[in-house]
């Protein structure tokens, strides 16, 4: 079975590092690795800022704009064409989110509807990296910063490394570790700040370390995914998935208090030393996981049907996590990959995902951002940490789709 949802960057490497961990509790709530996870983000990737880790992305975007203590009719500009993980913290720090319509060839914010949406109590601007394609990036910070606009770029997806190394804007990055992003240790998050000021408050959040029971089921996940992976076809893997899932053994990615609507402040918490050790071994391998998504996706783009394909999609890094294509009858498509083990996935099927979360809770007006409607019914995303084998099973039977 080839997924695009489950699990995508856990291996067999991943599962003997958890079980090694499992072994060692001293390690698991603090030591050494967040401190090398640190100085890996920095060497890597962001010289010059000071990182603050948190258990989840959310939880990193909700301290940060507590930091800023933003007067109260302040208005937050995110994309629609999203996740409730970067509304909720809007809405739990009590200030307002306003929508800004996307683009088809990035999937991110559209700078004319943006300049559009801004008015005096814009404040701060979430500027997604949606699966890891570089938006108008130039174009749109230069929009914030014609109109003193504080951007946070939400780079849970991917972003391109060269770029941001050598980066003239000074913008605060936000990072994701969790399971479905660009690397992984289930749970996890950072902020990446250069402003002096802002790292001086963000020392001062009070943080709880999770208990040492959360950090158990997060090495249960590396453990047991990528086995439940390896033998779903031969039916042991779906019983794995079932038990796991009916035992509680795994925590799911978004709550259930999360999917009504609501902030969950059970992961607003510290990110333990367990769980760095465990993101230290993903950014170790991190470029050979990108050569396998570059090498995906450049097959993707020459020899998929280009009717499917995003208009003028030329996304300027190729190691994206998930790639995009664009159909009319989306159901029946996902229905015939199933019928071949391929799960195709549907980031995202609504304005503000998961579908089952209230778009009147999230805050979002309907037909405010009609591009992004249209697209969250076309959707359908392809992995890209997978074999050549798999990229041209893929090809193959979406190709016999649409003849």
């Amino acid at each position: 079975m080839i997924f695009t949802d489950f699990a995508p960057n856990e291996e067999l490497d991943d599962s003997l590092l958890a079980i090694k961990l499992i072994f060692q509790p001293w390690k698991w709530k603090k030591g050494k690795a967040t401190e090398l996870t640190k100085k890996l983000l920095e060497r890597k990737f962001f010289p010059y800022h000071c990182f603050h880790f948190f258990l989840s992305g959310r939880a990193a975007l909700y301290y940060v704009l507590k930091a800023l203590r933003l007067p109260a009719d302040s208005e937050i500009l995110v994309q629609a064409f999203t996740c409730e993980a970067v509304v909720l913290p809007i809405l739990a720090n009590n200030l307002h989110v306003a929508y800004v319509d996307i683009e088809e060839s990035t999937f991110s914010m559209d700078p004319k509807d943006l300049q559009q949406k801004i008015n005096s109590n814009s404040k701060v601007m979430i500027l997604q990296h949606t699966f890891g394609i570089m938006p108008q990036r130039d174009k749109i910070l230069e929009i914030a910063r014609n109109n003193k606009i504080l951007v946070i770029e939400d780079l849970a997806h991917g972003f391109d490394a060269h770029t941001l190394r050598h980066d003239k804007y000074k913008t605060i990055k936000l990072l994701s570790f969790g399971r479905s992003k660009a690397f992984s240790s289930v749970f996890g998050g950072a902020l990446a700040v250069s402003d002096v000021a802002l790292n001086q408050k963000l020392k001062k959040m009070p943080l709880n370390l999770p208990s040492r029971l959360f950090i158990f089921r997060q090495y249960l996940y590396k453990i047991l995914t990528p086995l439940v992976k390896a033998t779903y076809d031969l039916h042991l893997g779906r019983l794995i998935h079932a038990v796991s899932k009916s035992l509680n053994l795994w925590l799911p990615e978004v709550s259930l208090k999360e999917k009504q609507g609501k902030p969950d402040f059970s992961i607003i918490k510290a990110y333990p030393n367990g769980l760095a050790a465990l993101i230290i071994h993903q950014l170790k391998k991190v470029n050979k996981i990108n050569n396998r998504r570059k090498k995906a996706v450049s097959s993707y783009l020459k020899h998929l049907p280009k009717s499917i394909l995003p208009v003028n999609f030329r996304p300027v890094n190729l190691h994206l996590i998930r790639f995009p294509i664009l159909v009319d009858h989306r159901e029946h498509l996902l229905a015939s990959l199933k019928k071949e083990k391929i799960i195709a996935g549907t980031w995202y099927d609504q304005v503000v995902a998961p579908k089952n979360v209230s778009l009147i809770t999230m805050r979002y007006v309907a037909g405010s951002c009609p591009k992004a409607e249209n697209l969250c019914k076309k959707i359908v995303n392809l992995p890209t940490n997978i074999t050549t084998q798999q990229i041209n099973k893929i090809i193959k039977q979406v190709k016999l789709n649409f003849k």
